[in-house]
Formats: structure tokens, C-alpha cells, sequence
């Protein structure tokens, strides 16, 4: 995503009006210029995000995030990836952000071996011990979560046998927004 003016997000610019975003990810690279963040460029007050995560590396120029460029709003069990994002705090603006940067090997590990993802529905997620969790329900036509079936079995923070054929390659973020 590459943003001209203010508010680029890897899944949305602008998260407004009450908005809430939860069961989300975004994977790909967000550059702009003021209000930049890997999920969310700008998370306006009375606005919510939980259960998410991104990925992609972030750059801008004021208010630049690896989570969300600003907020006002409630952020909380959402995460970003401090070794791809090319950013150390989660929210560019100062004040409570909710959301962590966690090393690549922490968001990839088993559900139960970092107590990351405790609150994340396994019923919504997949957890594929060595890969970024990915949601069950896909929409047609995007990437699936098949590896997640029958593919791992994990004991500690690593893999005890992964038989997928590799890291998921999803790009795409999937979320519900209620306005």
C-alpha cells in the first residue's frame, strides 16, 4: 500500500465513526506520509481493534507505526512483527496503544507455547506451529488455510513435525467491520 496523503494502512487508512476491527491481519508493505501503520494508518477515538496482527514492513514520514500510525482509540491482543516492519513501537503517536511488537519466532509459535494468542478464537484462527496463524474462512478465490489441517504438532515453541510445504505465502487480510 502506498499512501500520498494522510492515513495509509496495510488493511484500512482510516478506522472511524465507532468502527471495530477484529480477526484481522495484513501481511504486505505500507509506505506514506503522515498516519502510517502496518494494519492502520489512523484509529480514531471511540474506535476498536483487537485479535489482529501485522506483518509488512512500515514507512512514513510523522506518526509512523508498526500496528497503527495514530490512535485514540482501544487496541488490544494484536501484535506486530518487529523484525519485518523496520519499526520499534507499535503506534506512532504517544499515549496507550495496546498492541506489541513481538520477534517473528514469537507470533509463529504454537498458541499454547507464548500465551500471545489466549484470547484468539480457534474456532476463527489457525495456529500452524512455524507460520503466522491465518483465519479458517477465507473468501472464495483468496488463499486458504488448508496446511492448517492435520499439518503440526507442537509441544513447545517449535514444530515437533510440520509437513506443509513451507510458510504461508497468504497477502491478504480478512477482517469484520461493524459501523
Amino acid at each position: 500500500v502506498t499512501g500520498t496523503g494522510n492515513g495509509a494502512g496495510g488493511l484500512v487508512g482510516y478506522n472511524t465513526t465507532s468502527a471495530s476491527i477484529t480477526t484481522s491481519y495484513a501481511t504486505g508493505t505500507v509506505t506514506g506520509n503522515n498516519y502510517v501503520g502496518g494494519l492502520v494508518g489512523a484509529n480514531t477515538y471511540s474506535c476498536r481493534i483487537t485479535d489482529s496482527y501485522t506483518t509488512g514492513s512500515v514507512s512514513g514520514t510523522t506518526n509512523v507505526g508498526g500496528f497503527v500510525g495514530y490512535t485514540e482509540g482501544t487496541i488490544s491482543a494484536s501484535y506486530f512483527d518487529l523484525n519485518t516492519s523496520n519499526q520499534t513501537a507499535a503506534c506512532g503517536n504517544e499515549g496507550t496503544c495496546g498492541a506489541v511488537g513481538k520477534a517473528t519466532a514469537e507470533l509463529q509459535a504454537n498458541k499454547t507455547a507464548t500465551n500471545l494468542y489466549k484470547t484468539w478464537s480457534d474456532d476463527s484462527w489457525c495456529f500452524n506451529c512455524g507460520n503466522y496463524p491465518v483465519l479458517k474462512n477465507m473468501p472464495t478465490g483468496a488463499p486458504s488455510a488448508a496446511s492448517c489441517y492435520n499439518h503440526c504438532s507442537c509441544s513447545g515453541a517449535t514444530p515437533a513435525s510440520n509437513e506443509s510445504t513451507g510458510k504461508s505465502k497468504i497477502g491478504r487480510a480478512s477482517c469484520r467491520v461493524r459501523v
